[in-house]
């Protein structure tokens, strides 16, 4: 019995893109089977957008694709048949942007190696996929909305009937990484908005998967333009969000967080750095999520602190450590197992009007001391717990103005 293989070959320039399509096929023979190889280079995206099933509430301003791709497909009964495609995409210079113009990412380039995409099955398995400088920008509006977090397409309009209810896509990623990334962070939900970026963003991870008992291992690593650094060890179920790692975030500059705190506290932090570094568990569940950190440790180096539009400083303070620390933040509580700092200085001030300058630190309301209750039920507040506190050759610099004369200690 003689086998008929055809051999289809078509080349062309598609929009000036070099495209090719090549293959066998087998259309006499009685199981038929079909390969095409399908090349093309730096194909632009944008022009093609319009042909998608769904629209697109964002705009790809740039962006070409090339593929070195094999789509395969073999006829058969529903269990043996097979329709599935593998090889390399890539793509290269891609902006996307939101309807109003606002640049939410840009990659310089994205490769993936795909092992394979099963269309009847379902699958999609990646070996390998690599994002070379990406630029991601996460902006928080007035009213706390995060842009990332809206909608990206349009829902479809309802037919009246109801849709066939299909298995979900199970997707893995064995090995992904990011390289030399951006994120531009800005927040304008608080006064002065708080700006940030945040470089040399770098993202190695093992196992992605979309299977709800798949565990997968990242590590990431960032710089702050501030000189703040982060890292982070994680093993997670991406399907879940549960997720067990270490975290380590080195020299965060307290004054620029001035924005968060600048409602709740009087103060102005002259200068000052927050390190730490902890076990976690986020766990969610049906009662909420669970986190909590342990083995912790912190630190607060050179901090200065002043009342609001007060040149000289209440405290300073070289460095103060922080061990053994424990958060749940379910519980609302903070243990802490040791507290030392040492050669720090104080200067306590009560003004003629009575008022000494430490019961200023924190703004008050007409409902500052009622108590706790929210219409949603109690708000106790967080406990903070210091088993042990060391404080070691600190000097008291103290100034009461109202007897006459007014004293001034020094202890």
């Amino acid at each position: 019995r003689t086998t008929i293989k055809v051999l289809p070959h078509v080349a062309a320039r598609v929009n000036g893109s070099p495209f090719s399509l090549a293959g066998t096929t087998t259309p006499f023979a009685r199981e038929r089977d079909a390969s095409l190889d399908i090349d093309i280079d730096k194909l632009s995206l944008a022009q093609y957008l319009a042909y998608l099933p769904v629209k697109l509430r964002a705009k790809v301003t740039a962006g070409t694709v090339s593929t070195r791709a094999k789509l395969v497909f073999s006829e058969g009964d529903p269990q043996s048949r097979a329709l599935w495609i593998s090889g390399e995409f890539t793509l290269d210079d891609f902006v996307l942007q939101r309807p109003n113009g606002a640049e939410t990412l840009a990659l310089a380039s994205a490769k993936a190696h795909v092992a394979r995409l099963d269309i009847f099955h379902q699958t999609l398995v990646v070996d390998n996929l690599r994002v070379e400088r990406p630029v991601l920008t996460v902006r928080r509006t007035g009213d706390g909305a995060i842009d990332l977090a809206a909608p990206w397409i349009d829902a479809p309009a309802q037919t009246g009937r109801a849709a066939d209810a299909s298995p979900p896509w199970q997707v893995g990623v064995e090995k992904a990484s990011i390289a030399d990334g951006t994120i531009h962070v800005d927040d304008s939900s608080v006064k002065p908005a708080y700006r940030v970026a945040f470089r040399g963003v770098t993202l190695d991870a093992t196992d992605l998967s979309t299977a709800e008992s798949k565990r997968a291992h990242l590590r990431v690593a960032m710089n702050s333009e501030f000189g703040a650094t982060a890292k982070a060890d994680v093993d997670m179920i991406p399907a879940t969000l549960d997720a067990t790692g270490h975290v380590e975030i080195d020299k965060l500059s307290l004054r620029r967080f001035y924005p968060y705190y600048a409602n709740a506290l009087n103060l102005d932090v002259q200068s000052g750095s927050l390190s730490i570094a902890g076990d976690f568990v986020h766990t969610p569940g049906p009662k909420g999520v669970v986190f909590t950190v342990k083995a912790g440790e912190a630190s607060l180096d050179d901090l200065k602190l002043a009342l609001r539009g007060e040149r000289a400083p209440l405290w300073r303070v070289p460095r103060v450590a922080l061990s053994g620390v424990g958060v749940d933040v379910g519980a609302r509580r903070i243990d802490i197992a040791k507290v030392t700092s040492r050669g720090g200085a104080l200067d306590v001030r009560r003004d003629h009007d009575g008022v000494v300058n430490f019961a200023r630190l924190v703004k008050t309301s007409p409902d500052t001391g009622r108590a706790g209750r929210t219409e949603g039920g109690d708000d106790a507040g967080w406990s903070v717990v210091a088993r042990q506190a060391t404080f070691d050759r600190y000097s008291i610099n103290v100034d009461d103005q109202v007897p006459a004369p007014p004293v001034a200690l020094k202890l």
